[in-house]
């Protein structure tokens, strides 16, 4: 059996010139899954990649944000675990999951990156957040459905009843035109 070891020795260098450190939330996508409850809450999976668009090794503490389109109101907000160190020019996938999301109809999902160097080595300029989003659908299908069939029922008890009502109206008309016939054959009879 034969053994290759070999060490490895990290080595950074500082090349004169403008330090432009930008991290990029690219292709973000994202998938709502509900539950049977018309009133439950359902899960978000979100995938997107983070880049390192600058000239700097970048870390990044990550947030996922999800927002009714409609409204504008947040329905669940999660702080993911810091994403690893990306070289310049280095691009890596990440997925993550955000429970507790209401049905809202259309959703905006937005994660946001926010980009920082390595203390050992100052970047010595504010480092600019990176947003990447999307919007999705989620309906509460159970839950229309419910609505649709009470309205349903609702609109035919409404249209019966007017029904009845209209009826009603036509019996009591008809009542009093035999009694004006009937008084008036009893005035020329008289």
């Amino acid at each position: 059996m034969k053994v290759d070891t070999r060490v490895a020795v990290r080595l950074y260098l500082r090349i004169a010139g403008l330090l432009r450190p930008v991290l990029a939330a690219q292709k973000v996508e994202a998938h709502y899954e509900g539950v049977g409850n018309p009133f439950g809450s359902g899960t978000v999976t979100v995938s997107y990649t983070a880049e390192n668009t600058g000239n700097i090794r970048l870390q990044s503490r990550a947030k996922l944000i999800v927002k009714s389109a409609l409204t504008g109101i947040t329905l669940a907000e999660k702080k993911l675990p810091d994403l690893p160190e990306l070289l310049p020019g280095q691009r890596v996938p990440h997925e993550a999951e955000i429970g507790g999301v209401f049905p809202a109809g259309p959703l905006t999902v937005r994660v946001e990156l926010e980009p920082f160097g390595d203390p050992e080595q100052p970047v010595g300029q504010a480092v600019p957040k990176a947003e990447g989003h999307t919007t999705i659908w989620a309906w509460p299908w159970l839950l229309l459905i419910a609505l649709l069939i009470l309205g349903t029922g609702a609109g035919f008890l409404v249209r019966r009843w007017l029904i009845r009502r209209r009826q009603a109206r036509a019996d009591a008309a008809a009542l009093q035109r035999r009694r004006a016939r009937k008084e008036s054959k009893a005035g020329a009879a008289a």
